[in-house]
């Protein structure tokens, strides 16, 4: 099987890799792949034949405009917009089976234009929120039931397929030198139901100024809508933060850095968003558990293999979490023993193994 990955970076991202790297972005197109490629941006979406740099695959970071433009000049490209680069990419490979993970840059009008060598199109799509027509696609898939659902009410074939541990983790999940008790990264929009997870951060920063030191790395999006209702919920809103909370949130982290970060500290919250009803899973519990921390995360139904009290913890309120978190800091044995646990089971049960296996599996049905 011939897999073409894309895989979109967050803009937050383009501009944080980018300014740490200026002195070889521009060098090589190999150059700049593998320094995106080492800094594991969404490394756990990334496919096994990728990590094990198998010839009959390819992962393109499609809407990274050095990579794109110096993979096109060194293949004789003209200059040209980063959707025709990436249509070069997919032809010059002889792609067979292409995976989207850029669902908003690239719907259905896209696969419309797809070289003739591909047989198969899956796209991955997480979110309800800004729903791209991705009825061209021939799957369209996610680790949550309920947004998978949505996606069959509207038409389009639909299947579970979930992350995965990235084995670079285990360069960080040994570490036990914590510099940190308490870590957050994730985002915050309007857009999107965030409103338990803004009420949850601005409750702990009362854990802050009580003594456990925290770092909440969140990206805001400048503007989101408001949600009070017809017709003000479709108009742009400046975003603010409480200004006890804007007086802790650092800059969000990414890749390796935000590895580092959950590695080097006792525990990591992942409040879940409003989005998937009791649902649980997003990447951040695979990210967590896999980098050796102690997760505590909001209560629901959760993947196989993720065991509250035993590999994690859940809270069911903002005042529960606090509980949870300060309990948990006071028992070293038992947190350590919980991050273990669940360092061991995501290694074992979330598999790369697994992860290909299970996209293969899916394929064989289309």
């Amino acid at each position: 099987m011939r897999i073409f990955q894309n895989l979109g970076l967050s803009p937050l991202y383009l501009y944080w890799i980018t300014t740490r790297h200026k002195e070889s972005d521009q060098s090589s197109y190999s150059k700049r792949y593998r320094q995106l490629f080492n800094d594991r941006y969404s490394g756990v979406h990334v496919l096994k034949p990728i990590l094990d740099e198998n010839k009959d695959a390819f992962l393109a970071y499609g809407n990274d405009k050095i990579s794109q433009r110096l993979w096109a000049s060194e293949n004789g490209i003209a200059a040209c917009n980063l959707e025709k680069i990436l249509l070069s990419q997919i032809e010059e490979h002889r792609t067979e089976v292409f995976y989207q993970c850029d669902p908003e840059r690239y719907p259905s009008n896209f696969v419309h234009r797809l070289p003739g060598c591909v047989r198969r199109t899956i796209v991955w799509r997480g979110s309800i929120v800004n729903i791209p027509n991705l009825s061209a696609y021939d799957c369209v898939v996610s680790n949550f039931e309920f947004i998978n659902e949505k996606w069959r009410k509207n038409g389009w074939r639909s299947a579970w397929l979930a992350p995965s541990w990235d084995p670079v983790m285990a360069e960080y999940s040994s570490n036990d030198d914590y510099t940190n008790d308490l870590n957050f990264c994730g985002s915050f929009s309007r857009t999107a139901g965030y409103d338990s997870r803004i009420e949850l951060l601005n409750s702990l920063v009362k854990l802050q100024v009580s003594g456990i030191k925290s770092n909440f790395h969140l990206a805001v999006k400048k503007y989101g809508r408001l949600a009070d209702g017809r017709p003000w919920r479709w108009i742009p809103w400046p975003i603010f933060l409480s200004p006890v909370l804007s007086s802790f949130v650092k800059q969000p982290l990414f890749g390796r850095a935000m590895y580092a970060a959950f590695a080097s500290s006792k525990i990591v919250i992942n409040p879940a968003t409003d989005m998937v009803g009791a649902e649980r899973g997003n990447s951040r519990c695979w990210e967590a558990l896999g980098c050796g921390a102690c997760m505590v995360a909001s209560q629901g139904m959760y993947p196989e293999g993720f065991e509250p009290g035993v590999n994690f913890e859940t809270y069911s309120s903002a005042e529960d979490a606090q509980k949870r978190i300060i309990d948990l800091l006071a028992d070293e044995e038992r947190r350590k023993a919980m991050a273990k646990a669940g360092r061991n089971m995501v290694a074992k049960v979330w598999s790369k193994e697994r992860q290909w296996n299970d996209f293969v599996a899916l394929v064989a049905t289309l």
